[in-house]
């Protein structure tokens, strides 16, 4: 019987025995015809138990954008347990109970935007806040043509002109198609502030465990719990690059992040044209050195931002689902003063020169080929074969071959460490 023709049964008739196969294909079925009416069909208890919510999601796939198009009263219970799961991945929303997050589940509605469209407006009222599902949006300050941050899924925008009752800030724009899931600014204030002033206090009091915010201020430390934002990234994301504004400091929450600056290095290579000349060619190579990795309860990126420099490192995420907790500059002048700049300067990492970089790396790769002709050298058994083939020692032949084989692993790896030493 084929899957178009198998009849829907009702709760009353789900006891019928069958085979084991025909109550398969009746879940399997069920589930295709009739999406997101599970607690009409199967009963409570059943739907709580772990391993048939593991089988359900097999079967099914979660829609987020469309159950949130939905109106409140056509949504689910499984429908919102769905959403409320995925909002509770979201950095914003981690903090908040999970009888909230259904509440807030059961309220969001699907936006979405074109590439190049804008999403919030500098200088408008904020009416709500949005939650990125999929794609990419960027921040943009005043008639500033770059983005200052791009935000990727599970983060969220807007919300600062709703915590703060100003109007907003910054223009948020569609750097892809863009797909955002809205709270409107009375079901911020009627379910998600409490919750939201609660996360603050936690931010307040995770920054006291840093070594230099521990000693601020408690007024100051009041501002900085109500001013940060909270950002995820994901594994080798960019937090900022090369030659951008410095517009931010950031705290790192939970993750790391690797600070690096680029060297290039002119290269003279030679290339055999006949049997007795050579055309050789400048070539110009980059590498990346490392300067520090951060974890959490370290900042980073304040020392463009006290100088009023462009960003002469990048800062790429090492560990996957990174949290930064982000301070903007305005924000930055108000409450640090000069003497703490000072201090934060003094602390902070120091970008070497070119020259002691490229040097730097230039005595790494003089080690690495040492390592690699030592190990070469070492494994290079030279055995000179006669007429008489039975005359050579079947031991030193498979020594032979053992030898080159771990030369040539040797090789491999090294010649690969070679290549990326840059980022060592």
């Amino acid at each position: 019987m084929s899957e178009e023709n198998f009849p829907i049964l009702s709760p009353r008739l789900s006891n019928h025995r069958s085979t084991p196969t025909l109550k398969k294909q009746f879940f399997v079925a069920d589930f295709k015809i009739m999406p997101y009416t599970f607690d009409s069909v199967i009963p409570r208890w059943l739907l709580d138990r772990r391993d048939f919510k593991d089988r359900l999601k097999q079967l099914t796939r979660t829609d987020i954008a469309n159950i949130c198009s939905k109106l409140s009263e056509e949504r689910s219970g499984f429908e919102k347990e769905s959403v409320a799961k995925w909002i509770k991945d979201c950095p914003y929303f981690s903090s908040m109970s999970n009888r909230k997050l259904l509440e807030i589940s059961n309220l969001l509605k699907t936006h979405c935007f074109v590439k190049g469209a804008n999403v919030i407006k500098e200088g408008e009222i904020g009416d709500c806040l949005y939650v990125i599902l999929k794609g990419q949006a960027g921040i943009y300050l005043g008639g500033i043509t770059q983005p200052i941050a791009i935000k990727h899924p599970r983060n969220v925008v807007g919300e600062a002109a709703l915590e703060n009752a100003v109007v907003r800030t910054a223009t948020v724009k569609a750097e892809t198609d863009l797909i955002v899931l809205a709270l409107s600014c009375i079901d911020y204030l009627q379910f998600a502030q409490k919750e939201r002033q609660r996360e603050k206090h936690e931010i307040k009091v995770f920054l006291k465990t840093a070594s230099f915010f521990k000693d601020l201020l408690p007024s100051k430390l009041e501002i900085l719990g109500n001013t940060i934002l909270v950002m995820e990234y994901s594994k080798n994301q960019n937090v900022y690059k090369l030659d951008e504004s410095a517009h931010h400091l950031y705290i790192i929450k939970q993750g790391s992040v690797l600070l690096e600056a680029p060297v290039c290095f002119d290269q003279y290579k030679k290339i055999p044209s006949s049997l007795r000349e050579w055309n050789g060619s400048d070539t110009r190579r980059e590498m990346n050195q490392i300067l520090k990795y951060y974890g959490p309860a370290e900042f980073f990126g304040e020392r463009e931002m006290i100088l009023g420099i462009p960003r002469d490192t990048q800062a790429v995420v090492t560990a996957d689902r990174t949290v930064l907790y982000i301070l903007s500059k305005q924000s930055f002048d108000l409450i640090f003063s000069h003497s703490d700049k000072a201090k934060m300067l003094k602390n902070s990492v120091c970008r070497p020169t070119s020259k002691e970089m490229r040097e730097n790396i230039t005595k790494k790769v003089e080690a690495i080929n040492t390592k690699l002709n030592s190990l070469l050298n070492a494994c290079d058994i030279n055995v000179r074969p006669t007429d008489r083939s039975s005359t050579i020692d079947r031991k030193i032949i498979r020594k032979v071959t053992w030898a080159r084989s771990l030369a040539q692993r040797y090789k491999d790896d090294l010649t690969k460490e070679l290549n990326t030493v840059g980022d060592l």
